[in-house]
């Protein structure tokens, strides 16, 4: 694993995405997450991986809209 400031709260995580607080609805908002090639490298690259050959999240059947 790379040294303990790469884990520091100040660093952005390759794989991320903006939502606006402001707008959240009462139950959540479900979302759906898929690295692209250049986010699963820099995924691979934290971590001290060959590689991420897939990464993908997503909400259960029944929390989706």
């Amino acid at each position: 694993m790379k040294h303990a400031d790469s884990q520091s709260p100040d660093r952005q995580s390759p794989v991320s995405f903006v939502a606006n607080v402001a707008r959240l609805p009462q139950k959540g908002l479900p979302v759906q997450i898929e690295a692209d090639a250049a986010q699963r490298a820099a995924l691979a690259g934290e971590h001290e991986l060959l590689s991420v050959e897939n990464y993908r999240a997503e909400p259960p059947p029944a929390v989706r809209r």
